[in-house]
């Protein structure tokens, strides 16, 4: 999922506010690149969904790989769908999940709602040189049938709806194509922190359960947008 490993971010991020160490939600989690860093980070408990019964499969193989099954509940559907059933978390990430959504703002206010503590997330840059390559793509993908679609939302706008839900930004990198807080491929990523607010220290009675079988939209996925 990176290209280079975030896990000094993390680090970084886990020493300044330790309680978030608890419990994370990774949206999107793909293959569980960041979910794996996470855990490699300190994190001790971590929701990943994905809509993608291939990334879920495939992150459900690696952790039993590296032994780490039991910290992690993978959640096979779109987090839009199954949001009413996941629990809040003390730190919440949305990575490079807004550009595969016609819409930032329903995604946005579910993510930064479950989110008690601590929130960041990606996007690609709303700026004239990516508009024009994300219309190539589409352009390219709608010629040879493929109905994925990725999207770029104004930047101010999901800006107002992440700090109207009560966060700061307290750090923000970028590339030429995207933002970005770690790797290359990933733009724009700006970790977030609630003003206020405590951790949670329950565990996750409610969550539905994470079975393969699942059916998934074609949708929402945590793949890059490039």
């Amino acid at each position: 999922m990176f290209t280079v490993s975030p896990v000094f971010s993390q680090k970084k991020t886990l020493e300044a506010d330790p309680e978030l160490a608890k419990n994370t939600f990774d949206i999107g989690t793909g293959v569980g690149a960041l979910t794996f860093e996470m855990l490699a980070a300190g994190v001790q408990r971590v929701i990943a969904v994905d809509a993608s019964p291939s990334y879920i499969g495939a992150a459900s193989r690696e952790a039993a790989r590296r032994g780490c099954g039991d910290t992690i509940q993978f959640i096979l559907d779109d987090f839009m769908d199954a949001a009413s059933r996941i629990p809040t978390a003390a730190y919440v990430t949305l990575d490079r999940v807004i550009c595969c959504y016609p819409a930032s703002r329903p995604l946005l206010e579910e993510a930064v709602r479950h989110a008690e503590r601590h929130f960041a997330f990606s996007y690609p840059r709303d700026a004239w040189y990516v508009r024009g390559w994300n219309a190539l793509l589409n352009g390219k993908r709608r010629l040879t049938g493929n109905p994925f679609r990725t999207y770029i939302h104004s930047a101010a706008q999901m800006a107002r709806i992440v700090t109207g839900a009560g966060f700061r930004r307290i750090s923000r990198r970028g590339t030429f194509a995207w933002s970005v807080r770690n790797p290359p491929r990933i733009l724009t990523c700006a970790p977030l922190i609630r003003v206020t607010g405590t951790v949670s220290n329950s565990s996750y009675p409610n969550l539905p359960p994470s079975r393969s079988g699942w059916p998934s939209r074609s949708s929402p996925c945590s793949r890059p947008c490039g």
